[in-house]
């Protein structure tokens, strides 16, 4: 969800979408997001479903690499930190 958030406008700035409803590019910009997520998931051999906390920070990682193509390294730092001080809490 964070990181949807963080891309939210760029994925709405990849296109005109005056032929579907606000519903349906939200539920684009969602399964956008999500496929990424996966896709960085399989690269590091990790299970969407069933994460690890290694896995976690090996997505986050990626995550944050891929970001800087489209946001600031302050944006990216805060939503990076954000998401850091969760997984880490995590055994």
């Amino acid at each position: 969800q964070c990181f949807f958030e963080a891309h939210e406008e760029v994925l709405e700035d990849l296109g005109n979408y005056d032929e579907i409803s606000k519903k349906e590019l939200e539920n684009i910009k969602k399964l956008d997001v999500e496929l990424l997520i996966k896709k960085f998931f399989d690269e590091v051999k990790g299970d969407f479903n069933n994460p690890t906390k290694k896995s976690l920070l090996e997505v986050c990682d990626k995550l944050a690499e891929y970001a800087k193509n489209f946001r600031n390294k302050k944006v990216i730092e805060k939503h990076y930190n954000y998401i850091m001080k969760i997984v880490n809490k995590l055994k």
